[in-house]
């Protein structure tokens, strides 16, 4: 099996400023919002922690640029579950890494190959490298979304 999450919905390769959660709203122009409700399973390690980033553009994903959104959460079991309060209406895709080492960034080993595990929303299947950003959106235009 390879080392990917199993789970409904949501790599980030390396991703920057992961120092703390930031859940917070932000300004927006969309008087509409809800929330995206993440429900992560196949977790190992519960000394480690679930990185979990929200883009709603292609210039943030996988780059090592900020998020739209991410969280930082310990993991206690084989699964969790994380909600983002007030997004705006609209598209967006998550990325998840399951940091076992809790060094905040996805270990590579030979070939860049990746050490821990890692999931997107979606589910998309990738044989080399990871999905593009479009195979991993979808939309928020209800008050409550669950991936």
């Amino acid at each position: 099996m390879k080392n990917a999450l199993l789970f409904i919905g949501v790599l980030i390769f390396s991703c920057p400023l992961w120092s703390h959660s930031n859940n917070s709203p932000s300004d927006s122009s969309s008087s509409q919002s809800g929330k995206i409700v993440i429900s992560i399973e196949g977790l190992d390690n519960p000394q480690g922690q679930a990185m979990i980033a929200l883009h709603n553009t292609k210039k943030t994903f996988l780059k090592k640029t900020e998020p739209f959104r991410r969280a930082i959460v310990p993991i206690s079991g084989d699964s969790l579950t994380y909600t983002f309060d007030e997004i705006p209406h609209g598209e967006y895709s998550v990325a998840v890494i399951q940091d076992d080492n809790k060094n905040m960034d996805l270990d590579l080993g030979k070939m860049f190959i990746p050490k821990e595990k890692f999931g997107f929303s979606n589910n998309p299947s990738s044989k080399y490298g990871p999905p593009g950003y479009k195979k991993t959106t979808f939309e928020l235009n209800t008050e409550v979304k669950e991936i």
